[in-house]
């Protein structure tokens, strides 16, 4: 029998023959290629990894970065704009462990205390490193847009301390509460010059525990150790029961401005006095979570 002429040339038949395999055996191999050029893809469409730290971030002088928790009931997600993972019920300070972007202004926080907990918007929290605040000591202060703004522009005081975020040289940067949601809502920032504050305006927000211990130290300063009682109060570490080397206290020193360093504590049994005056006629500036908090003048802690 003859077999049935060929109708296609030869190399035809070599290319349908490779495309039957191709269809046949090479399913799983186009798979196993394609896989990671598609995850490739993926990962540029979404950016960068979000960090996960398991240490806080250290701002110079080695000092833990901190936000104030602005409300109760924050949500907390896994990931910047995630999903929820549960909810911050009280107010709190706590330690930042990452940020989000990694460049140019914060949208996210991630926070925690002990170990993270997980993101939070950015206008939920004040970033604050310390608990050091402009007292209002008299009914104006001049606010400005940076240090070197000769002008600036009169602000009202309402009785009201405004928390230290940033300082430079000889001044410091503030924020302005909104006036119908004081340590709430921030309103505005601004700069103040040091030079051009009151007596006693540079305070500390305290508890009253914590007042009562720096009452202790006043009275026994044999027991005040290091680091001193002064840089613990700014760092809202008098009773916390955390750890802090004289190096770093020395370190976060030298990061603040001279005149703020420089700020003489009261002599002869003056803190005691002082302190122990406040403790009489505790007046708190604000409460949340139910504890309350008071600020006092830095000039009225020992250990300059």
């Amino acid at each position: 029998m003859t077999p049935p002429p060929i109708r296609y040339p030869l190399p035809t038949l070599v290319v349908l023959v490779a495309l039957g395999l191709l269809a046949w055996r090479g399913r799983d191999w186009v798979a196993s290629v394609s896989e990671p050029v598609w995850a490739g893809i993926d990962r540029l469409r979404s950016g960068p990894p979000f960090p996960e730290s398991t240490e806080p971030m250290r701002r110079e002088g080695a000092i833990a970065r901190k936000v104030l928790v602005l409300r109760e009931g924050v949500s907390v997600t896994d990931v910047p704009g995630g999903a929820v993972v549960e909810s911050i019920r009280r107010r709190i300070f706590a330690d930042v462990y990452d940020v989000w972007p990694l460049g140019g202004t914060p949208t996210h926080y991630r926070i925690g205390n002990r170990q993270p907990i997980g993101w939070v918007e950015a206008d939920a929290v004040l970033p604050w490193d310390t608990r050091l605040v402009v007292r209002p000591v008299g009914s104006e202060i001049r606010l400005r847009t940076d240090p070197a703004d000769e002008r600036g522009s009169s602000l009202s005081l309402d009785g009201t301390p405004l928390p230290i975020v940033e300082w430079g040289s000889d001044a410091v940067r503030v924020a302005v509460w909104d006036r119908a949601e004081p340590w709430g809502a921030v309103d505005r920032w601004g700069w103040v010059r040091l030079g051009e504050l009151p007596p006693d305006a540079i305070g500390v927000l305290l508890t009253r525990s914590e007042l009562l211990e720096l009452l202790r130290i006043a009275i026994e300063p044999e027991r005040a150790g290091a680091p001193p009682p002064r840089v613990l109060a700014m760092l809202g570490m008098v009773d916390s029961g955390a750890s802090l080397t004289a190096e770093q206290a020395e370190g976060f020193r030298r990061t603040l401005p001279d005149s703020m360093v420089r700020i003489r504590g009261l002599a002869d049994g003056g803190s005691v006095e002082q302190l122990g005056r406040i403790n009489d006629f505790w007046s708190p500036d604000v409460m949340w979570s139910g504890i309350a908090y008071q600020a006092i003048p830095l000039s009225s802690i020992p250990g300059e």
